[in-house]
């Protein structure tokens, strides 16, 4: 930690930064950040702080890492944030619920075309570990409220990509199969595993592209882009072999509404996906 002095300028001298930079390094060894880089962070935010704050330097040397898109420091936020949500498991309703809070915290390490990544905004002032719980535990809270206000599935957030870009013959097929379809559909995604059921959620529910899902996952984009496209046509397959469990019509019949699986699903979720 670094104490602001009153004569601050926002600016550490030579001797001050090598001190931080060596302290930081050993607090996370596996991490490697560029000193100049690391002192331009926090700098800034001397410069934006109290004239006697406090800055938790260490953890401002992941924060500047991880927003550099280090792998090793996003493997480190994810363990802590990991020692996190074990403080908190008690505010979730289930396991789901804490893992999808934790999969949307995850996403303050990415910058977003309108915005910057918010992790920027972490100042410094108080322990990482705690901005997290309270990123967490507002994250438990907003689910909280979603579930008392309109219980939904872990599936129903995908299962309405089914509803897009409706046709005359789209219609039909809906109208006289609609419940069907839409059980189909979430049934074929509780088909899917974990690491396809996650890929799907990133891109689809929260609308994150290849590189954004190649970096929460710590793989290379092209790793990322196969998951993606196994778990759309997995979900795409999975679900016209449950169609064919449950509807007893004919030939001629079923294979329109497996036409319409194909053009729209599969469409439907190559769209939202993005690769």
């Amino acid at each position: 930690m670094v104490e602001k002095s009153r004569d601050s300028a926002g600016y550490l001298l030579p001797a001050e930064l090598d001190q931080l930079w060596d302290a930081a390094r050993k607090a996370w060894p596996t991490v490697d950040l560029e000193r100049y880089r690391f002192g331009r962070f926090v700098a800034e935010r001397i410069a934006a702080t109290a004239r006697s704050a406090t800055l938790h330097t260490h953890d401002l040397y992941l924060a500047c890492a991880c927003l550099d898109g280090n792998q090793a420091a996003l493997h480190a936020f994810d363990a802590l944030l990991d020692e996190v949500g074990r403080k908190l498991r008690h505010l979730a309703s289930s396991d789901d619920v804490l893992q999808e809070a934790k999969q949307r915290v995850r996403q303050v390490v990415m910058a977003r075309a309108d915005r910057p990544a918010p992790l920027g905004d972490y100042a410094g002032r108080g322990e990482l570990g705690g901005w997290l719980r309270i990123a967490l535990g507002r994250e438990l809270g907003r689910l909280a409220r979603r579930g008392a206000r309109d219980p939904i599935t872990p599936t129903d957030e995908l299962a309405a990509i089914a509803d897009a870009d409706d046709d005359p013959e789209t219609l039909y097929l809906k109208t006289h199969y609609q419940k069907e379809f839409k059980q189909s559909f979430a049934a074929a995604i509780e088909r899917l595993d974990a690491d396809e059921r996650r890929a799907l959620r990133y891109s689809v529910a929260e609308r994150l592209g290849i590189d954004d899902i190649a970096k929460l996952e710590g793989v290379h984009r092209a790793t990322a882009a196969r998951l993606v496209a196994r778990a759309r046509g997995r979900l795409v397959d999975e679900t016209r072999q449950v169609l064919r469990e449950r509807l007893n019509i004919g030939a001629t019949e079923l294979q329109s509404i497996l036409n319409l699986i194909e053009r729209q699903v599969d469409v439907s979720v190559q769209r939202l996906l993005d690769v």
